[in-house]
């Protein structure tokens, strides 16, 4: 058995004074239970003997249950065990930092952290973690000693409560996803899953309830299977499953099945849209077209769209028979690419819209186009130039079949016309009949986007329903199409966000989730003309056990004169009213791109709070939600607008709290938000650390190298190019202002972003190198943007901005040197 002592490395160094270790006072205790056979200890944990209970590693802190554990406490420092036998103590221990754990227990002693087995020397991050142990014991009177260094302020005792001081327990978070809405709201099909103990898999399954809530089938389909849509008559449920060699399509006859095969390895399926009557079902699809992929290795470049990754002509509109599966092929395939499509009203045409490349600015164009199925005629109705970002969505026929709503950025791009985020989507009407189109929503704060049966029209076309984005917050809007300009008015909501919206054929209920920043996402149903009721909430038993950070709004009016949006959260064991004055480290994110932070549960912000941390969040000029003069300082800034607003937001939340510390305040963000980190490192030394995620450093390189850096880094750059404004890029980008940076920066990025390549990172880190500034960089190998492609990356990326900020901004280097020692 492995001996898991360990002695802290600093009692090697002489006139180091130590503070005496913290022992364990108190444990939970199970035995003696009968020592089992010789054999794996795997094997002996797990066992299904009657006589050897089995212990779930992964279940939490311990219940009574039908094992009888009882309450012991420390003689002489040590946790007695009286008789021979196998023994399990199980105790919570909560530290301020990271630390290293002592357990002497002999030869026949095994320890977990979290389920975690361990081994050699035992680190412990901070906040709380469950300890558990087995000891195999021949004699009476042996006894456990555990203990943590004495760097740490340490307590143990037996609470079975915990917080998010491990970033790795955001796996037991839920997700719901892909929910579809029966006639009448009687049944709601929606997919949850949860990541496995190990984090890396995830096990989802399709589930129905009823509309209250009431479980009606579970597991259909599979694993991976996802609910599509309900017929209009609610009697089937059509489903997609992925698989190797496609995706295939099935139909679940509701509520006890059968379940039957439709489609079978559907190549590049995209959107499956049923008819008015339920009985067909228009397809993007890949199937008949055999092309070959380009050969990487000697691969010919003659057009721009083929670096945009999401450029992908080859899906094509289909049509399936749901009873005979016969198909009929209504498009093909071409120097184009397919973006949507919906039926007109009747089910005899359809409208699309397809995207195609042109010679000027803003390179794309969307054709909007109405095919007759009886004729085959196929017209084009209007040509909308949007660019590539953001083109026409949510075709929403208007029930007279002359007028169709869709979804699109402020403006069309290029000639001449304003620069704008074309993020601050907005609603636009077209009329099929002479193919001109006006902009319908105007004066409005909000942005629009589409869903699943969303937008859709009401009250025999007077009002339409849509999604829409109000800055933190997500939620439905009714709008009224008889004034001009239309009005607006927000549908009660249960929460600050909702997403994944689903609305029923008969368009009079609509499914979704709804989240807040202390409430993990739940199942929600809803009349369009009543209240919500909650169907589902998978983590409400988890949540009474783990400790969450509260959150205050924070308001303030930025140097612009604008209305900032922000919130706090405060730390967790801590009582922040009555703190020492700078006493509190605080953490600030931003996003500060084309869109806002959402007020949704975030498990890194309540990351920080668990381990000790102020956080701020902020959403700066340029995010949509606040109206479009607010979100068109994204068109064009690239920084001082967005880092203005950062800056007055941290002055305000330090003068408004004294208990924060301005000497420990740190800041991180991804992405553009990576960049915007490097930004205000070089115009500012208010940060003692920051974090930047595969940021941006120089815009050039950014907009000839990024996949989408010549599309949306085009409309960030208010349509300039390096070789007619050059000054504006050097102006803006973080490297030409290296020489300034005092702050230690921290660079993450994936080896594999094409998005944003690593050698933005590299460039940062050769300009702070070369000048002996605090900097340090760390890859990782096959990740893409965002470092989330392996859980345990995800988990690891997140620890050490942890482990940094720890080190800068609390003095506790410890946990970022262990990391790193050779």
């Amino acid at each position: 058995m492995r001996s898991l002592v360990c002695l802290a490395a600093v009692l090697m160094i002489p006139l180091v004074v130590v503070a005496d270790p913290v022992p364990a006072t108190q444990a939970l205790r199970l035995g003696p239970l009968p020592t089992p056979p010789a054999g794996d200890l795997d094997v002996r944990v797990h066992a299904t003997s009657e006589t050897v209970p089995e212990i779930d590693l992964h279940g939490g802190f311990p219940e009574s249950g039908e094992l009888k554990w009882t309450q012991v406490t420390a003689e002489s420092g040590a946790l007695p065990l009286p008789d021979p036998g196998v023994w399990w103590l199980a105790a919570r221990l909560v530290t301020d930092r990271w630390a290293e754990l002592t357990l002497d227990a002999g030869e026949n002693a095994e320890i977990w952290i979290d389920g975690e087995s361990v081994d050699g020397a035992v680190a412990v991050p901070g906040g709380a973690c469950f300890v558990l142990v087995r000891v195999v014991t021949d004699q009476g009177g042996d006894a456990v000693s555990l203990s943590v260094d004495g760097a740490a302020v340490a307590t143990w005792d037996t609470e079975p409560r915990l917080d998010l001081s491990r970033f790795d327990r955001a796996r037991a978070v839920s997700s719901i996803g892909s929910i579809a809405v029966a006639p009448k709201g009687r049944l709601v099909a929606y997919n949850a899953s949860r990541r496995d103990a190990t984090g890396e898999g995830r096990r989802g399954q399709v589930q129905v309830v009823d509309g209250r809530g009431q479980l009606v089938a579970a597991d259909l389909g599979g694993p991976k299977a996802r609910p599509v849509a309900f017929t209009p008559d609610g009697e089937r449920l059509l489903l997609r499953r992925s698989g190797a060699d496609g995706t295939d399509l099935l139909f679940w006859t509701a509520p006890r099945g059968p379940m039957r095969t439709l489609v079978t390895d559907e190549p590049g399926l995209g959107f499956a849209k049923l008819d008015p009557r339920g009985r067909r079902l228009l397809v993007a699809t890949e199937r008949g077209l055999e092309a070959d992929d380009p050969d990487d290795a000697q691969r010919r470049w003659d057009a721009l769209r083929e670096r945009v990754t999401d450029w992908t002509p080859r899906p094509h509109l289909q049509l399936v028979d749901l009873e005979t599966g016969l198909r009929r092929v209504l498009t093909q395939p071409g120097d184009h690419v397919l973006d949507d499509a919906a039926w007109l009203p009747g089910g005899k045409r359809i409208i699309y819209a397809r995207t195609v490349p042109q010679v000027l600015r803003p390179w794309f164009r969307t054709e909007i186009r109405v095919l007759d199925l009886a004729t085959g005629a196929d017209e084009l109705t209007a040509t909308f130039t949007g660019g590539w970002e953001v083109r026409p969505q949510a075709l929403t026929p208007h029930p007279d079949g002359r007028l169709v709503a869709f979804v699109g950025p402020p403006e069309e791009v290029g000639g001449g016309n304003a620069e704008h985020n074309v993020y601050n989507k907005q609603i636009w009407m077209l009329d099929l009949n002479d193919g001109s189109f006006r902009r319908a929503t105007t004066g409005l704060r909000y942005a629009f986007s589409g869903a699943r049966g969303l937008p859709a029209w009401r009250d025999g076309g007077r009002r339409l329903v849509a999604p829409a984005n109000a800055g933190g917050r997500d939620l439905l809007v009714s709008l009224d199409t008889r004034p001009d300009p239309w009005e607006a008015e927000e549908l009660p909501q249960a929460r600050d966000v909702g997403s994944g919206w689903a609305l029923s054929p008969d368009t009079d209920w609509v499914a979704f989730t709804a989240s807040d920043p202390v409430t993990p996402r739940s199942l929600w149903l809803q009349p369009l003309n009543g209240t919500a009721r909650e169907l589902a909430a998978p983590d409400r038993e988890s949540l009474e056990r783990l400790d969450i950070s509260g959150v205050r709004d924070v308001d303030f009016s930025g140097p612009g004169g604008e209305t900032i949006e922000a919130w706090e959260y405060r730390p967790l064991g801590v009582d922040f009213e009555n703190a020492e004055a700078a006493s509190i480290p605080l953490i600030v994110y931003y996003y500060g791109g084309s869109s806002p932070t959402s007020r949704t549960f975030n498990t890194t912000h309540q990351f920080w709070a668990a381990n000790g941390y102020a956080v701020l969040v902020i959403n700066p000029r340029g995010a949509t939600g606040y109206g479009g003069e607010y979100a068109d300082h994204h068109a064009g800034d690239w920084g001082p607008a967005a880092a203005a607003d950062i800056l007055a937001g941290v002055d305000m939340l330090l003068a408004r709290h004294p208990q924060l510390n301005p000497e420990a305040v740190g800041c991180y963000g991804g992405s553009y938000g990576g960049f915007m980190t490097m930004y205000l490192v070089t115009r500012s030394d208010q940060f003692a650390a920051a974090v930047s995620m595969y940021g941006i450093a120089d815009l050039a390189t950014y907009w000839g190298q990024g996949t989408w850096g010549w599309t949306y880094g085009d409309m960030a750059v208010g349509g300039r190019m390096p070789w007619n404004e050059p000054g504006y890029f050097t102006e803006h980008s973080p490297l030409y202002a290296a020489g300034d940076v005092n702050t230690p920066l921290l660079l993450l990025h994936g080896a594999s972003d094409a998005n944003v390549t690593p050698g933005e990172s590299y460039e940062m880190f050769t300009a702070l190198q070369v000048q002996g500034k605090p900097v340090e960089m760390v890859t990782f190998a096959g990740e893409d943007h965002g470092i989330a492609g392996t859980w345990e990356n995800y988990v690891a990326h997140r620890t050490m901005m942890l482990e940094w900020f720890d080190r800068w901004l609390k003095g506790m280097p410890e946990a970022w040197e262990h990391r790193w020692a050779r």
